[in-house]
């Protein structure tokens, strides 16, 4: 479908792909498929610290810090061409 899952290591990775609509404007094609936003599962809420604290040091700007320690948490920030990256913990 929409969506793939694959372990790399002990990490799950999701990648969601976005179906690009066409505007009245444009020529009739096939509907391009785009990269909507790829998800990186970590294990604590200490690894999610870790990468907020990474992007901060590089300037990235990312969603403040959500998660608590019963295993529920993200860190999310945009890349250059508008694709969503998530680091969560389940």
């Amino acid at each position: 479908g929409d969506a793939f899952t694959f372990r790399a290591g002990s990490s799950d990775i999701t990648v969601r792909l976005e179906v690009e609509a066409p505007t009245a404007t444009d020529e009739p094609r096939p509907p391009q498929r785009l990269v909507e936003r790829i998800a990186l599962w970590c294990v604590a809420v200490d690894d999610l610290r870790a990468v907020a604290d990474a992007l901060t040091t590089l300037g990235i700007e990312h969603s403040p810090l959500r998660g608590d320690v019963v295993g529920m948490g993200c860190v999310a920030f945009r890349d250059p061409d508008g694709i969503e990256w998530e680091f969560r913990i389940r």
